[in-house]
């Protein structure tokens, strides 16, 4: 051992020494931002969960829900969906979640958990920057509008992020694209869009050999046919029927087409930077429209670097445009999937750029950086609107039918009571909260499903409401009638018009009646939608 030791070099450490291997840097830094990563998404699951659970459910939360449960067998649920303007995939999810868990109850979690799939995913698997997935994690649409709502919106987002992925490997695997493409064009009218997007931009685009090795030419076939036959049936499943009651806007093709592609800021209204009232502080004014328009045409324009992308990412925009121009005003929860949309497709220019060896232009340089601002200002925007949002759902109630719903399974004397409303819609999510029978006086018929078709009458009077209560009180029968319209008492016209193309109307003689024949027993009017109303239990 001597002898060894007298051989050891200076600079090596002595025999009967461990020896200290330092990491290797590389996988010092991995192991780091895992762990951010892993921070993040702990923090974003807290918030997530924090705003669910104060989450009061509305109609567009259970009206899914409730059409599920009244389908007699799995068979009957495309039927039952006819005209609700959405595919068949969010409501099979359902149905499949409430065998296993026995019930509806608690089923509200299941878009808190598809939202962290999907947060999850895009974490992990996309090619951004930790500070950029962070940024859009937290926006109001990963946070909050596609998790925290019940709505079929985080299914759309989890596929959209499915669909990016599978596309650069679209040559070795068309089949997982054609899947993931197939069930997107079924979860949502805006997943069918970015469907639509990303199959012309497969049919367009040439193969990227540098990324993955091609497949069979049959593969790719079969995947289009695939993916273009559950477009055909998302689209059959979404057709409105001929005798829907739903508003359609009056403006023509071209004047729509025009519009969309130059008023772009009208389209996405909820999305590029606005004014809050209530936090004066973030942003105190609106910004002029070419402003607005300029934040939406940067985020195009860093894609110019591969015109086709820049293509499909125009053809989105002009497809929502249509629909809010001929059809209805897209929501936020619409709208977000443009941005949505757009991250895919840097999501894609991202992945093949990354293995480029050979030197960018000056010119596409300018395009990376002017496209980069135009997404992050949209992010910064949506991410403004997190808090607030959060805060006024924690502070306010977002329907009163919990607390109307607790009057009914803690009083007694209402367990059974039958309740009506006017506006018939502002009760439907009562049915999760109570177990009490509905009567809708519009479709006249009992029924915890709004109906759009022309069962409903495009006119109700308050003698008419007054007299199916009247009719349905007995003895031992408890009739409750919920008005919405607040101090409707006091308009001067008798009348009251609603988005449904329903009219509300009453006489003088009509309102002496109802103080007659009905007390009021509870008013809620403190709700952040227009689910508000006061309850009158008629004598």
């Amino acid at each position: 051992m001597d002898v060894l030791e007298s051989l050891r070099p200076a600079h090596l450490p002595a025999l009967d020494e461990p020896s200290v291997v330092s990491p290797h840097p590389t996988r010092q830094r991995k192991r780091g931002a895992r762990w951010s990563a892993f921070c993040v998404l702990a923090l974003w699951l807290l918030v997530a969960c924090l705003s669910a659970s104060r989450h009061e459910l509305w109609r567009d939360d259970v009206h899914a829900i409730s059409l599920v449960e009244h389908a007699r067998s799995p068979v009957e649920i495309p039927a039952r969906i006819a005209g609700e303007g959405h595919p068949v995939l969010w409501f099979a999810v359902l149905e499949l979640a409430r065998r296993v868990r026995g019930g509806s109850r608690g089923l509200p979690w299941l878009s808190v958990a598809i939202g962290a799939v999907a947060v999850w995913f895009f974490l992990w698997k996309s090619p951004f920057p930790l500070w950029f997935k962070a940024l859009f994690m937290f926006g109001i649409l990963p946070a909050y509008e596609y998790t925290v709502m019940f709505r079929p919106y985080g299914l759309t987002m989890l596929l959209a992020f499915l669909s990016a992925w599978a596309y650069t490997r679209r040559q070795s695997r068309p089949l997982a694209l054609a899947a993931a493409l197939a069930l997107l064009a079924n979860s949502t009218l805006p997943g069918f869009i970015c469907a639509v997007g990303f199959l012309g931009l497969w049919g367009v685009e040439r193969s990227d050999p540098q990324l993955s090795l091609p497949a069979p030419t049959w593969r790719r076939v079969a995947g289009m046919v695939l993916v273009v036959s559950a477009l055909a049936g998302a689209a059959l499943t979404m057709r409105p029927p001929a005798d829907s009651i739903l508003p359609v806007r009056l403006m023509t093709w071209p004047d729509a087409v025009v519009g969309s592609l130059t008023h772009p800021e009208f389209t996405l209204s909820h999305l590029v930077p606005h004014a809050d009232p209530h936090f004066p502080g973030l942003l105190s004014t609106r910004p002029p429209l070419w402003v607005m328009d300029g934040v939406i045409v940067c985020g195009l324009l860093g894609l110019l670097v591969e015109p086709w992308l820049a293509a499909a990412g125009l053809g989105v925009l002009v497809a929502l445009g249509l629909m809010t121009r001929l059809f209805f005003e897209l929501e936020l929860r619409h709208q977000g999937f443009y941005f949505v949309f757009l991250v895919c497709l840097y999501w894609i220019h991202a992945e093949r750029s990354g293995g480029a060896v050979a030197p960018k232009s000056r010119l596409s340089t300018i395009l990376s950086v002017v496209g980069m601002a135009g997404v992050v200002a949209i992010a910064l925007s949506l991410l403004q609107m997190t808090p607030r949002t959060m805060w006024m759902d924690w502070e306010r109630p977002m329907s009163a039918n919990e607390a109307f719903g607790r009057l009914l399974t803690e009083t007694p004397q209402f367990h059974h009571a039958i309740v009506m409303a006017e506006p018939d819609a502002y009760i439907e999510s009562l049915a999760y909260y109570a177990p009490n029978p509905i009567f809708m006086p519009c479709e006249g018929r009992f029924s915890k499903v709004i109906s759009t078709g022309s069962i409903n009458r495009p006119v109700l009077t308050l003698r008419q409401l007054l007299d199916d209560a009247a009719a349905m009180r007995l003895p031992d029968q408890e009739v409750l009638v919920a008005i919405g319209f607040y101090r409707f008492e006091e308009d001067p016209s008798h009348r009251i018009g609603w988005w449904r193309n329903k009219e509300f109307e009453w006489t003088d003689a009509d309102l002496v009646r109802l103080h007659a024949v009905a007390e009021p027993v509870a008013s809620y009017w403190s709700s952040t939608t227009d689910e508000n109303y006061t309850v009158f239990r008629i004598k």
